[in-house]
């Protein structure tokens, strides 16, 4: 049983008018003065000087990058971008590898880009992805079978790859890290290294191409890729990220960039505006889905690729990954959530799971059970886990208590991938079992849901939901404002979606207020609720704007 809390963030009165529920959501969060009201609602583009100041990467490795990448390309050499196979990871690699290709057009050097795969390689400069470039069998499906680099550029990778790191210059290949990731205790002896935890993989792809390419425009107009993959990582969308991500979706709904048009036009997405909901829904689940369950380099491909033809076909083809995806993931949650979820962390391990998709299955069960899930695709020999927690629990230090039992193993604060032999599997989950019961503390498995305030319905309009459409864009840090509303008459109720969905009509002391509720599943309506806790949107369809409620959490 899920136990809920539900906390308000400030107090308002019958009295306060859109404009003053406008203002308390920017106070609440953060946002007092004019200043920086003015600069949260139109936040600068950012150039290079900005991304400078914010990002806080050493200028003296920049530096050293781009002496090195100059040097490379001068004597025609051969550069591999080593990437990841996740959507901030292939933006980062097309930044990267597209900036490089406009440095060389008047140079023999030939540049290369290397996705892992998810099933062979793992994640990572891991030891077989470096089998495969040192014996150059990774390059003999492309036009340079001769293919040997004399340099490495990881991009959302490498931090932790120490050894690794070691042997490719012990094989006199130079090797500069770019990576967002958690740090281990002592950082890759590598030629230079570009970290920081503020923006993504891609964002500091972005900032290293402008460097390196002195802010050519097209380089600049790499931002609609360096958007996608701020918000696809789930970086908090502000200061900076909010910058990137805010004039990236500008630039994303106007896009130079063919690929990118062809998988908004097959994934049906009309809106003359994109939003961060368009990200996390649609086009990143597209990029994610070739590198769970089939060939990531389709997805670099598109968004590579000047053919329209081309484009076309791989947007379809994604498309089709996609469903597959989605059926695959439904499959292994429904056999997942039949694990005992009576302990503090809960593990599900099988072979049936496709270890494509356990990510998005061990969020699920974190977010349906309010504390750390792990998930792990069982193989003949290594079996790799991923883990997500909620808020409060760092599920990588947790499993970093267990490293003598794992292969490798990385990540965030909420999220972590790691591997290990199959016949460990058993002792890992009493292990980590037993931590968790141990460290985790009670309150935080307590899934604690946070409103502005408690509104009464006819405080809710069509001019305040307007005003709050100049929060966007929404993400990580900040969510759509959610209010609650407590005493609730349900006046009429219908099932969408074959019972799936829910959309109904409250009344409360005279007014009423429509209500969607995605994901609901229940089974019979209810005649009153409790506690409401929703966001204020606007229903568009073809020329008629409507006021709508959308449920969050609904406590009966």
């Amino acid at each position: 049983m899920i136990i809920m809390e539900i906390s308000l963030l400030s107090d308002l009165t019958q009295k306060n008018s859109p404009s003053d529920i406008f203002l308390k959501v920017l106070e609440v969060r953060g946002y007092r003065s004019k200043e920086s009201i003015a600069t949260f609602l139109a936040p600068p583009f950012p150039t290079l000087n900005y991304l400078l100041e914010n990002i806080k990467i050493k200028s003296s490795s920049l530096t050293k990058t781009k002496a090195i990448v100059e040097e490379e390309i001068q004597k025609g050499r051969d550069i591999c971008v080593f990437g990841d196979y996740d959507a901030d990871g292939i933006t980062s690699t097309a930044i990267l590898w597209q900036t490089l290709k406009l440095l060389n057009q008047k140079s023999k050097a030939r540049i290369l880009p290397f996705i892992p795969d998810r099933t062979r390689h793992g994640y990572g400069l891991s030891s077989r992805a470096l089998d495969d470039i040192l014996s150059g069998s990774a390059f003999q499906g492309t036009h340079y079978k001769d293919f040997s680099p004399s340099l490495i550029i990881t991009v959302d990778n490498g931090i932790t790859a120490n050894e690794q790191v070691a042997r490719l210059r012990a094989n006199h290949i130079k090797v500069i890290i770019s990576d967002h990731h958690t740090p281990g205790t002592t950082l890759p002896k590598c030629d230079a290294i570009i970290h920081s935890d503020i923006t993504s993989g891609a964002g500091i792809a972005w900032l290293t191409s402008l460097y390196i390419s002195d802010s050519l425009q097209a380089v600049l107009d790499f931002i609609d890729l360096a958007a996608i993959g701020v918000t696809a990582d789930q970086l908090p969308l502000k200061g900076i990220n909010r910058s990137i991500v805010k004039h990236g979706l500008m630039a994303l709904s106007n896009s130079k960039n063919k690929g990118l048009n062809a998988l908004i036009k097959s994934a049906g997405l009309a809106s003359p505006v994109l939003s961060t909901y368009d990200i996390n829904y649609v086009l990143a689940p597209r990029l994610n889905a070739v590198g769970r369950i089939d060939n990531p380099l389709t997805a670099l491909r598109l968004l590579c690729s000047d053919s329209d033809l081309q484009t076309a076909t791989l947007a379809k083809m994604m498309n089709s990954s996609n469903e597959v995806r989605q059926e695959l993931t439904s499959a292994s949650l429904s056999l997942a959530l039949k694990s005992p979820a009576k302990d503090k962390v809960m593990v599900a391990s099988s072979p049936e799971f496709h270890e494509g998709i356990i990510g998005l299955v061990a969020g699920k069960l974190a977010e349906t059970h309010s504390r750390p899930a792990i998930v792990i695709s069982e193989g003949k020999e290594v079996s790799k886990g991923s883990a997500r927690s909620p808020k409060g629990v760092n599920i990588t230090t947790l499993l970093r208590q267990t490293q003598d039992l794992l292969l490798s193993v990385g990540g965030h604060e909420q999220a972590a991938g790691f591997s290990l032999k199959t016949d460990k599997i058993p002792e890992f989950i009493a292990k980590i079992t037993r931590i968790a019961n141990t460290e985790i503390k009670p309150e935080l498995l307590v899934k604690k849901v946070t409103a502005i305030a408690e509104l009464l319905l006819s405080q809710i309009s069509l001019p305040l939901a307007t005003l709050f459409e100049g929060l966007e864009p929404f993400g990580i840090g900040n969510s759509k404002p959610r209010f609650v509303s407590r005493n609730l008459t349900v006046l009429e109720w219908r099932f969408l979606g074959s019972g799936k969905h829910s959309k109904f009509t409250v009344e409360q002391d005279g007014a009423s207020r429509e209500v969607i509720w995605f994901n609901s599943n229940l089974a019979t309506p209810p005649s009153h609720i409790s506690s409401l806790v929703y966001t204020i949107d606007i229903n568009r369809f073809r020329s008629n704007e409507s006021l709508q409620l959308t449920a969050q959490y609904v406590v009966l």
